[in-house]
């Protein structure tokens, strides 16, 4: 029988394995379900050590974030050293399919619903392609198998998928030339049929969707999938944009389904930085507003805010910090702003070269794109004013001190302790090490 690795790698060696992470990885558990007659094991490098001398036909590994893709392609090296045939995708491979193909023998270019019967089939004969690439799948046809990895190694084991595309664009995202401008939706019945086969009832759930409510002239259909979630009685966690904060029956029947916590790109409270992102439809104006609608109907807010943008001046960091206080968001991601490739941005950047490393600083010098570290020339501040104010902002918000504040994170997590509590701490984690974690990483 055919016998199949899936691997979701860490950004480095993980020589110290965690007991307990908060997502698995919904993508390769799709990925799975493409191989329903097939053996498959899916490995977390964070949770699981990497068995390089089992026997395995196919070795799949995703390099769904760029910073992981050079330890990605070390994973893969030692896989074909051991003489196993290797596969990679996810967003940085399929934004490079070229490169990637140095270190496997085939690339997945995009999503894998519509090229997986194609894999099977030249695996079969020893003819895989180099490159596999197909239209945007119908979600109708994904079905993930969420029954070969062990539910106590996350906090949250449970993630479903309502849609994938983007029509947005924003310069710095990779999504739309991932997934496609359409905004494309599973039914309804689909994921019903998926909560019911799971016995979901009760239980708290996330959903990975870029935007899980659409566009805004998708927003009936919504409303109509979060009714048809309100019999189980669920906890759930999405991330949407901050135009819902415009329809108020949207919201109530998303707090009525269960939505405990939505992740929000605020990205600034600055509006000509927003602009310069291609982002100008944000809501700035309604940032409070939204969060005190979802804070009245029991919904936390995770923020997420770029620093580096090109309007940017160093008093940037003060003034968004001091609106994720005031306005009491729960949890706050903040990053550099990024230039990824297979984004707007990347090609911006490089075409006017404001990248800090040449071409032949890479495949290493990826693993700095990861939203810790400066990677390009800021525009209104120096580097070090960015990578001041990155840490600052961090121990500002979270606290540094060497005991967890535990009645700041209780208080931020009463709304969804199951997702919050965790996630404060990990935060808080890092915001003690930051300056070590940044050290240890330094760039080259």
């Amino acid at each position: 029988m055919t016998n199949i690795l899936l691997i979701n790698p860490a950004e480095r060696e993980y020589v110290k394995k965690e007991k307990k992470i908060v997502f698995p990885s919904l993508a390769l558990q799709t990925v799975a379900g493409c191989f329903p007659e097939v053996e498959v094991q899916i490995l977390n490098e964070f949770t699981d050590e990497i068995p390089y001398s089992e026997k395995y036909n196919l070795v799949g590994i995703t390099i769904n974030m760029t910073a992981k893709a050079p330890h990605a392609y070390e994973l893969a090296k030692r896989f074909k050293e051991a003489g196993k045939k290797v596969i990679l995708g996810g967003i940085h491979a399929s934004a490079l399919p070229q490169e990637a193909l140095k270190y496997a023998d085939s690339v997945v270019v995009g999503e894998v619903e519509s090229v997986a019967p194609l894999i099977i089939k030249d695996l079969a004969k020893g003819a895989l392609q180099k490159i596999y690439s197909g239209p945007h799948p119908d979600l109708h046809f994904s079905k993930p198998r969420r029954d070969i990895e062990d539910k106590k190694k996350f906090h949250m084991p449970y993630l479903f998928e309502r849609s994938r595309g983007c029509p947005n664009d924003c310069h710095f995202c990779s999504v739309t030339r991932q997934y496609g401008p359409k905004y494309r939706t599973k039914p309804i019945e689909d994921i019903t049929s998926e909560l019911d086969d799971r016995n979901m009832a009760g239980k708290a759930i996330a959903f990975v969707d870029n935007n899980i409510v659409g566009p805004p002239h998708d927003y009936s259909k919504a409303k109509e999938f979060f009714k048809a979630l309100i019999p189980y009685e669920t906890k759930w966690f999405g991330q949407f944009d901050t135009r819902v904060e415009q329809d108020d029956e949207l919201l109530d029947i998303m707090a009525e389904s269960g939505c405990r916590a939505g992740f929000i790109g605020f990205e600034t409270i600055e509006k000509k930085a927003l602009e310069s992102i291609g982002k100008k439809w944000n809501l700035i104006d309604k940032f409070s507003s939204l969060c005190y609608k979802l804070h009245k109907r029991g919904i936390g807010v995770i923020g997420s805010f770029i620093f580096g943008l090109d309007s940017d001046t160093p008093d940037v960091f003060q003034n968004n910090v001091k609106f994720t206080k005031k306005n009491g968001i729960e949890i706050v991601l903040f990053t550099k702003l990024t230039p990824f490739p297979g984004t707007r941005l990347y090609d911006e950047f490089k075409e006017t070269g404001r990248m800090l490393f040449s071409d032949s600083d890479y495949p290493d010098a990826w693993k700095y794109h990861d939203g810790e570290h400066t990677v390009f020339k800021p525009k209104n501040m120096s580097i070090q004013d960015l990578d001041d104010g990155y840490k600052w902002a961090y121990k500002e918000f979270y606290g540094a001190g060497n005991i967890p504040p535990i009645f700041s994170i209780l208080k931020r997590s009463i709304k969804f302790p199951k997702l919050y509590i965790p996630i404060n701490i990990k935060f808080w984690d890092y915001s003690r090490k930051i300056d070590k974690e940044l050290k240890d990483k330094r760039l080259i």
